[in-house]
């Protein structure tokens, strides 16, 4: 509801058993599919050299205010269980831009979400206000949008030592990397005469 507010597209899957609304009549998606949407309702369709079978219709879900386009695809057209029901508050989209917009979903939203909890410290804030959690928000989307921009090179990066492919491997080259550098400064300033307590002073360790 909120991103529609916005004026924005949202095309995301819906709970099979959520209720909706199909011709004044609330049902359960998944009884609805399954008591309405045989064979022959279904049409096909081939994105990327991948055939699968679809149905579509504008519904209302009792949480939005509202309505959504209902896709239900198949994997085959007699197919007993749909592979997956998607719903968008774009009820003039056609079928074939539900489903390219929904799949960039896998390459942006949901990688950003898998990298930034994994690799990048979304989950380990532990602030208590808004300012502070939006902050902390910026600086995982900057991190992100710099390993982004050293992978998309067209040549390894010197410190990289290989083409970087994911965020994961990034962050841990760049460890790495770190991590040498600093036992290598260290290891000047121990020549250089200073003493453990006076480069953990410059280090800012406890």
């Amino acid at each position: 509801m909120h991103i529609h507010s916005r004026k924005r597209t949202d095309v995301g899957d819906v709970k099979a058993n959520r209720n909706s609304i199909v011709d004044g009549t609330t049902w359960k998606v998944n009884d609805w599919i399954a008591t309405n949407l045989g064979p022959l309702c279904r049409k096909t369709i081939t994105i990327g050299g991948k055939t699968q079978w679809y149905f579509t219709k504008t519904i209302r879900i009792p949480a939005l205010a509202h309505p959504v386009r209902i896709v239900v695809l198949w994997a085959s057209e007699r197919a007993n269980q749909p592979r997956n029901i998607l719903i968008t508050n774009r009820t003039d989209w056609e079928v074939h831009r539900v489903l390219k917009t929904y799949r960039k979903r896998w390459t942006g939203t949901e990688t950003f979400h898998r990298d930034g909890k994994q690799h990048l410290g979304m989950g380990d804030c532990q602030l208590r206000d808004g300012l502070g959690q939006t902050r902390h928000m910026h600086l995982v989307v900057l991190a992100s949008t710099a390993l982004m921009r050293q992978m998309r090179h067209d040549r390894a990066q010197d410190w990289a030592h290989m083409r970087l492919t994911t965020i994961g491997e990034a962050c841990r080259l760049i460890f790495r990397e770190t991590l040498a550098k600093t036992l290598e400064w260290v290891v000047d300033r121990t020549r250089d005469g200073l003493s453990f307590s006076e480069i953990k002073q410059q280090l800012a360790l406890p």
